[in-house]
């Protein structure tokens, strides 16, 4: 017989002893899974009320149970997954969905930014030479360069809603003071923005940076609005396209 093959659940009165506390000092992270801690807060009381349930379902959540299954009853098959000694191996198609779990908050503000730009290739404002587009009108802010207000409709409606500009002058200030979450780096990572100096204007156009194609000649992709098929800074689509690190001012990265 396993310890929890009763298991726990939210009863009237609630359940409470020592198979209670074994459960919850488990969930407050001392499990074979580094960083998992759903209980980490809560008090190791012996008693099984709503935030420990709530942790429970936490765990199999993480532990890469299907959705429908991460219910709040604590039993022997997830102490066995959970505990340091003797444990029982994940099945295959949980460890694929832990994985899966985890890479999706492990992605920066701006690797969901790129990644949702990336669908928005072929946008344009209308008509051309209008700065007339989608995402003026979101902003409020229309009729005008829109480039740096792409990159902030992105954020928003990845989760990030606090970047939020349109002017590229504005965003190196916030980066080079350090306000909002911004900083200027050097060496650039998928998600970061890419000011550039064009025509002799340092902070004539901005993008999202993509990835090397060819570090040591200082080429890379980028994703972008208000941009065309030449280095201008007016253009009207949104764009992936190849561009030469000697053209950026600035890279900044958005935390």
């Amino acid at each position: 017989m396993g310890e929890f093959d009763t298991p726990l659940l939210l009863t009237s009165p609630k359940m409470a002893g020592q198979r209670v506390k074994d459960a919850q000092w488990l969930l407050a992270g001392h499990t074979r899974f580094k960083g998992l801690a759903p209980y980490k807060d809560g008090k190791v009381d012996g008693i099984y009320g709503t935030v420990t349930a709530a942790a429970t379902r936490s765990a199999k959540y993480w532990c890469g149970y299907p959705a429908a299954s991460c219910d709040r009853v604590f039993g022997q098959t997830l102490y066995e997954y959970l505990r340091t000694e003797h444990w029982r191996p994940l099945p295959k198609p949980y460890q694929d969905r832990r994985a899966a779990r985890l890479a999706a908050v492990a992605k920066t503000p701006g690797v969901k930014a790129l990644e949702f730009a990336v669908g928005e290739i072929g946008n344009h404002e209308s008509p051309y030479g209008s700065n007339l587009s989608k995402y003026g009108a979101w902003y409020g802010f229309n009729g005008v360069p829109w480039c740096a207000i792409f990159e902030s409709y992105c954020f928003a409606h990845t989760g990030h809603p606090a970047y939020r500009y349109a002017a590229c002058e504005q965003i190196y200030a916030d980066a080079a003071a350090g306000r909002n979450g911004l900083k200027l780096v050097w060496s650039p990572m998928p998600g970061d923005l890419s000011i550039f100096n064009l025509h002799g204007d340092p902070f004539a156009h901005t993008s999202f940076f993509e990835r090397w194609i060819d570090e040591q000649a200082g080429t890379f992709s980028d994703v972008g609005g208000n941009t065309g098929p030449t280095n201008i800074s007016n253009g009207g689509a949104v764009m992936r396209q190849t561009r030469q690190r000697q053209l950026v001012s600035h890279f900044v990265r958005v935390g």
